[in-house]
């Protein structure tokens, strides 16, 4: 009874307070001595049997911490299949969306002049948003599928330091006349017998 009652102290639990609760109560209690509830903890080992209980209760922690982490990395997004599977329903309704002419030339009133000569106008324009985003999202499917790889250029001359450029286009406009005849030149040898 004496040890029941020094666990439900909980945490904060000592020799010297159940000490006191029991001198406090009147109904029966095993003893009113703290030299006796000292022995009896030793005699009885309840330090170690607490040490017992509170490895039990750390363990089992652990272990729903261990399901609940899981449970979240094998589940829904973190799966590559599950992220694959919304962004291509995404951009499937992209996809059907841009098949609408309405939806491929947005029209803007716009207002030109201004005062007594300002009149509206309605502008058409391309819906390069919704076009981006599409673009975007077939990226990130690429990405997910390995479809995409890195593209790395290496640019310079002997006399100027090597400037490597990643990414997945290659903008040909920043290239210099040399390199773009050598580009020219391993384009058409590549062509010829399918090595550099």
């Amino acid at each position: 009874m004496a040890y029941a009652d020094y666990l439900r102290l909980g945490p904060d639990r000592s020799l010297e307070r159940l000490a006191t609760e029991y001198r406090a109560r009147t109904d029966g209690v095993p003893t009113h001595q703290l030299s006796r509830l000292k022995q009896w903890s030793t005699t009885y080992g309840w330090q170690s049997r607490l040490q017992v209980i509170a490895d039990a209760e750390v363990r089992e922690a652990e272990t729903r911490e261990a399901v609940h982490r899981r449970e979240i990395m094998e589940s829904g997004y973190a799966l590559v299949w599950e992220r694959v599977r919304a962004l291509k329903e995404l951009a499937d309704r992209l996809f059907a969306e841009l098949q609408d002419p309405s939806r491929r030339w947005v029209r803007e009133a716009k207002v030109v002049g201004s005062g007594k000569n300002a009149r509206e106008v309605v502008v058409e324009r391309f819906n390069s948003a919704e076009v981006e985003q599409l673009r975007g999202v077939l990226a990130d499917i690429a990405k997910e599928t390995g479809g995409r790889k890195d593209i790395q250029v290496v640019t310079g001359d002997a006399d100027s330091p090597l400037e490597v450029r990643h990414g997945y286009d290659l903008n040909l406009s920043r290239l210099t006349d040399a390199e773009l005849d050598q580009m020219e030149r391993l384009v058409e040898k590549i062509g010829t017998d399918g090595r550099v």
